[in-house]
């Protein structure tokens, strides 16, 4: 789209379409426009603007309640972190962070606000995006033993665990219809040897 702001987001739909103004084709290298592109298509993919959209919905049912404030700004946070991702997958995190810094200097809304709700939201707007340039510019972080070997007992109970215990019922169950409850104590056991 030829504009004078450099600009890059998706519109979804069926199929959901990525808009990209000739101003950030000038402001952007190939490598960074590329992994613009990427992080707006695995929006799209992820269907992150439904998650965003119910987490709007709960705030806005909800708009005394803290935590759905929280819901809302940490969701908005993990989308963008998620996207960047899959384009650093691809085009390296230097690209990212890179292209990050450009178009944020060049954002729309840093343009058209006015008095203080636009420094309030230039100043949210640089922040999240200072936080995702230093995520994308630290070496990723590699899971400790510790972590992995929880996760993966989590991840093992959670499987094995609720089979476990249908087995088990379905034993309980199946004594409970086969022996009944004023039999004497098999041979053996530790009753019968008792004595009782």
């Amino acid at each position: 789209m030829d504009h004078a702001t450099a600009a890059v987001y998706c519109l979804p739909g069926r199929p959901g379409q990525v808009v990209v103004t000739s101003a950030a084709i000038g402001a952007l290298t190939a490598d960074e426009l590329a992994a613009v592109l990427r992080h707006e298509r695995a929006h799209l993919r992820g269907r992150h603007h439904l998650l965003v959209a119910l987490a709007g919905a709960f705030q806005r049912a909800l708009p005394r309640l803290p935590m759905a404030d929280a819901a809302e700004t940490e969701i908005r946070r993990l989308v963008e972190h998620l996207a960047d991702d899959r384009a650093s997958d691809r085009h390296g995190r230097h690209a990212v962070a890179t292209a990050i810094v450009q178009l944020a200097d060049r954002t729309p809304g840093t343009l058209s606000m006015r008095g203080r709700a636009r420094s309030s939201r230039v100043v949210s707007l640089r922040r999240r995006c200072a936080e995702r340039v230093r995520r994308m510019l630290a070496p990723p972080a590699r899971p400790r033993i510790l972590h992995r070997l929880v996760a993966a007992s989590a991840i093992g109970l959670l499987l094995t665990g609720p089979p476990a215990v249908a087995v088990v019922s379905a034993g309980l169950v199946r004594q409970a219809a086969t022996c009944p409850t004023g039999s004497p104590p098999a041979a053996g056991s530790p009753a019968h040897l008792a004595g009782g």
